[in-house]
Order: C-alpha cells, then sequence, then structure tokens
C-alpha cells in the first residue's frame, strides 16, 4: 500500500556501467511507475561523465572516497564540479561520507542536496529508527 513515489532503488556505478543497455531499460520502467533511481557511489569507479549524462537516474550518490580526500584542494573542486554538472541535467546529489564536522560544513556549502554519513546518524536497528519517527 506504499505508493512508488516513495520508493527509491540504488545501482551502483559498476553494475550501472556493466550493462548500460539493460540499466537504461530497467531505470526507465522504474521512473515510469515513479521510483527514483540513485545512482550510487558515482565517482569511485568506472563512470565517465557522458554516462552521467545518459543514465535515467534522479539522484547521484558521491562515493565517500571523495569525502576521505577534502585536504585535497582538487578534489574539493571536483566534487563541486560534480554537483554543478549533475544540477545542470535536474539530477539531485547526495554527498555520501560524511564522518567529520569539516566534511558536514563542506557538504553543506558544496551545494549538495543532501548529506549522508556516521556524523549525521549512525546505522541502527528498527528500534532505532522507531525512535526517530
Amino acid at each position: 500500500g506504499v505508493p512508488f513515489q516513495n520508493f527509491a532503488v540504488s545501482v551502483t556505478e559498476g553494475d550501472a556501467i556493466e550493462d548500460i543497455d539493460r540499466m537504461l531499460t530497467v531505470c526507465e520502467g522504474l521512473r515510469r511507475h515513479g521510483v527514483k533511481v540513485v545512482l550510487d557511489d558515482f565517482g569511485g569507479g568506472n563512470a565517465s561523465l557522458i554516462h552521467l549524462r545518459n543514465l535515467p537516474i534522479d539522484i547521484i550518490n558521491t562515493s565517500s572516497l571523495f569525502m576521505q580526500r577534502l585536504d585535497d584542494d582538487y578534489t574539493k573542486a571536483f566534487v563541486e564540479l560534480i554537483i554543478q554538472l549533475s544540477h545542470s541535467m535536474q539530477k539531485k546529489v547526495c554527498s555520501n561520507g560524511i564522518e567529520t564536522r569539516g566534511q558536514y560544513e563542506f557538504g553543506l556549502k558544496s551545494g549538495a542536496d543532501m548529506l549522508q554519513g556516521f556524523y549525521l546518524l549512525r546505522a541502527g536497528n528498527a528500534e532505532t529508527l522507531g525512535a526517530l519517527l
């Protein structure tokens, strides 16, 4: 009884690129039903920016490797570039791997639509989730 619009299906970058034709078919079908498609771990593997443009996805979840390397100006600039390019394609961006206050502040400043990581909330069980609701 839960509306499809409340679901998101996550596909890793590697799986998406491995069989791009199947990925296109499956994602288009899911999106027709209102299910959001998330490209997970972007930037840590094989996808190119041209793939990013052509994939029928709604949200790009960046690789946590970027957050681990924020002491490097190149990495910061690259994350901001991914966010700008994604927004130009009307895709939302979730910065993954937020584990410190500095990473959190960068995530807010960078323009990411969502932030994810242990700094915000540790993984838990059903009781933990129930307590939050």
